[in-house]
């Protein structure tokens, strides 16, 4: 059975009224590492769900479920700009961050927004959001592929 996907839209452009660069786009922070070795000199949006903890007085935020590997990676987090409190505590906290990637002699996470959220509600949303992005992110026309499977 053959199924019809309106997928059109994802081949859209952004209009000057909304451009491209005002939006968060959503990564995992393996996916952030990634992108921003690849481009060292761009400076880009993204919102993230991750644990966050406190390691010789720096901030670092790493992948819900890579967060007991000690080789995993961990991205400095720089709460200089923070909007609200930053919560007291020496326990990893599972976090959702807005903020703007940039390279700093290595990556760092300059954090905007950032909320405290329990564990499993951590997992819950990086699920959803994971689900979502596959499924509905605007992707260059490159990268757009015809052949999408029902």
């Amino acid at each position: 059975m053959t199924c019809d996907k309106y997928n059109s839209y994802r081949k859209e452009k952004f209009s000057e009224q909304t451009p491209f660069e005002d939006f968060y786009s959503f990564g995992t922070v393996r996916d952030l590492e990634h992108k921003i070795i690849k481009n060292k000199e761009e400076i880009f949006r993204c919102r993230t769900v991750g644990i966050m903890q406190s390691l010789n007085g720096h901030f670092y935020l790493s992948d819900i479920d890579t967060n007991s590997n000690a080789d995993a990676p961990k991205l400095l987090l720089n709460i200089a700009y923070l909007r609200s409190s930053m919560p007291s505590s020496v326990i990893p906290n599972g976090v959702q961050i807005f903020g703007t990637m940039k390279w700093q002699e290595k990556p760092v996470l300059v954090a905007r927004i950032m909320q405290v959220l329990s564990p499993p509600m951590v997992v819950r949303l990086k699920n959803a959001i994971s689900g979502i992005t596959n499924t509905h992110l605007a992707i260059p026309m490159k990268e757009y592929e015809d052949d999408i499977q029902c």
